[in-house]
């Protein structure tokens, strides 16, 4: 099935990507994955500097997992 997921009526890695508004797929290994984030700050728009790298391992007991950042402002409701 994965090797052909079309011919299953799956969706694949490039049909995933074409349903995506800018969003990353992540491969997922038998220990899950990492996700990687980085903050970024500007004083102009053209150069940006990493001030923090963020790493969160994520393991999951699904075979499918989605994942999903959202970030709020202070006070709000996460």
């Amino acid at each position: 099935m994965l090797s052909d997921p079309e011919a299953h009526g799956l969706y694949t890695e490039a049909s995933i990507l074409d349903l995506s508004l800018g969003g990353v797929v992540l491969r997922r290994s038998e220990a899950g994955f990492d996700l990687h984030f980085q903050l970024q700050l500007a004083e102009e728009l053209s150069e940006w500097t990493t001030a923090e790298t963020f790493v969160h391992p994520f393991v999951s007991e699904s075979d499918h997992t989605f994942v999903r950042l959202r970030v709020s402002a202070p006070g709000a409701d996460p």
